[in-house]
């Protein structure tokens, strides 16, 4: 018996046909290489074989029907490849095989009916239509291929325990049959186009440990029925068109373990329930519509060791209860609205070591990890952040100009007030003088006549309708011109 490893090499070419006269080899790997070409026939002579590793090669043409006649093979995997056409009816031949790996090829949808012999078969990596004709398939992936249309129903299998869907193309809703794999302990359907309210895309599931819906199209609230999936540890929804807020009854997922809701439209605040979840480890709400402050109880879960609140429109301080996550190594708050500096506590977080607060209205970066090491360039294009750096703006400058600034705009208000008190004087000044003058007159006109008595003026010039006399015309005796009174005076004249 012989084994044969030169995996992860830069070997190319084609495989030598002398190969498959080897006929007590039970091992061959040559997968990570940059072998072309097809398969050699001659492969089907190597019955003792146990073991088959080919992928991430680059062969093409189609996969040989004499595969089936390795008869003694409990693991092929060609993953990785460029293989076109159909999986060979002979496959059902290898009975004794218990993982198939055929994922990222060219090979078309169907799978022979043959398939269904392979009873021992737990691992099936490829692309199925008709998964029914497995009879005990624990794990089904049809990851990396171009399949579209609907998710069959025939995934309904109640041993079925991982389920992978990632980076395909189905779309429409997910089928009510897959309700009834209870056994499921992973869900993966990320990037795909799958629609539906994302509360109801979820059947009963007690062992599910992991779920990823990321890159699709649901909408809705996020689910928090611990009762469906009690053993839930990562739950994973980016990309998606989720628009309500976060409910309150998170608090009840005792066992999560990482929650990643980003790049979304989710609105409202932060619950204070999300503290309660103590067996988190990565928080990632990025790229959201969130509001107002951060709460306290977000340093509860001590257990975080990744936190990324970015993209979001959080104002207020950054809470000081982040000094109890001394697990924590990222932290991301750019692009919100936090004010004032830092908490100093973030010195305390021995593990700190990346940090992303740009665009917020912050001032001077803590002494800690993060920064130490952190070149001129990693830093720069913060116009208020400052340190104790070479080549960047240190911290007393900072306040220097702050000073200097300070200075400037007092300066500026002082004028300005200045000119506003000067301008009200003026016109105060005008209003008293106005005044002035019209008393002035006032008084002139009491010592001229003291006894308040109006005189009434005659004149013979130009006022000449005084000697005019005329049944049409009322006779007019005079005027009276006054700082007070100004009138004129005619003939008294019944009705």
């Amino acid at each position: 018996m012989a084994l044969l490893i030169i995996h992860n090499n830069s070997l190319s070419g084609f495989i030598p046909l002398n190969i498959g006269n080897s006929q007590f080899l039970w091992g061959l790997d040559l997968s990570n290489n940059q072998f072309s070409s097809s398969i050699p026939l001659s492969f089907g002579n190597l019955s003792n074989l146990i073991f088959l590793y080919l992928y991430e090669n680059s062969y093409f043409a189609s996969i040989p029907s004499n595969v089936g006649k390795l008869k003694s093979l409990g693991d092929l995997q060609l993953n990785g490849n460029q293989f076109i056409s159909y999986i060979p009816s002979s496959f059902g031949n290898l009975t004794n095989l218990s993982t198939s790996r055929l994922s990222k090829n060219k090979l078309f949808v169907s799978i022979p009916n043959e398939i269904g012999k392979m009873r021992s078969l737990n691992i099936l990596e490829v692309l199925p239509l008709s998964v029914s004709n497995l009879t005990n398939p624990k794990e089904l992936a049809l990851l990396y291929n171009c399949l579209s249309g609907s998710i069959p129903p025939s995934l309904e299998n109640p041993m079925l325990a991982r389920l992978g869907l990632d980076f395909n193309h189905f779309k429409r809703t997910i089928p009510k049959s897959l309700r009834s794999c209870t056994s499921l302990i992973r869900l993966c359907r990320n990037r795909n186009n799958l629609t539906r309210d994302i509360s109801e895309a979820l059947g009963i599931y007690p062992y599910l440990t992991f779920i990823d819906l990321s890159r699709n199209n649901f909408h809705g609230e996020i689910p928090s029925n611990r009762e469906k999936c009690p053993k839930l540890g990562t739950l994973g929804v980016l990309m998606n068109t989720i628009t309500k807020g976060i409910p309150r009854e998170i608090r009840n997922s005792s066992q999560r373990q990482a929650l990643d809701l980003s790049l979304n439209h989710i609105i409202g605040e932060i619950p204070k329930e999300l503290g309660k979840l103590n067996s988190l480890i990565k928080l990632i709400l990025r790229r959201n519509q969130l509001v107002g402050c951060l709460p306290t109880e977000i340093g509860s879960p001590i257990e975080l060791e990744y936190l990324d609140f970015s993209v979001n429109r959080f104002n207020n301080l950054i809470p000081e209860s982040l000094e109890n996550l001394l697990k924590l190594h990222y932290l991301g708050l750019c692009k919100n609205k936090l004010v004032q500096e830092l908490p100093k506590i973030l010195e305390k977080l021995v593990q700190f070591s990346e940090l992303d607060l740009s665009y917020n209205f912050l001032g001077p970066i803590p002494n800690s990890i993060a920064f130490r090491g952190a070149s001129v360039e990693a830093l720069k294009g913060n116009k208020r952040l400052c340190v104790s750096a070479k080549g960047l703006q240190p911290c007393k400058a900072l306040r220097q100009q702050k000073q200097d600034c300070g200075a400037k705009w007092f300066t500026i208000v002082f004028l300005l007030v200045g000119a506003l008190f000067v301008s009200i004087a003026l016109i105060l000044i005008f209003f008293i003088f106005q005044k002035w003058k019209s008393n002035l007159g006032d008084r002139q006109c009491n010592n001229q006549n003291p006894q308040g008595l109006l005189s009434i003026l005659n004149f013979k010039g130009k006022l000449a309708l005084t000697e005019t006399g005329h049944r049409n015309i009322v006779k007019f005796y005079g005027f009276c011109s006054h700082a007070r009174h100004s009138f004129s005076v005619y003939e008294s004249l019944e009705k």
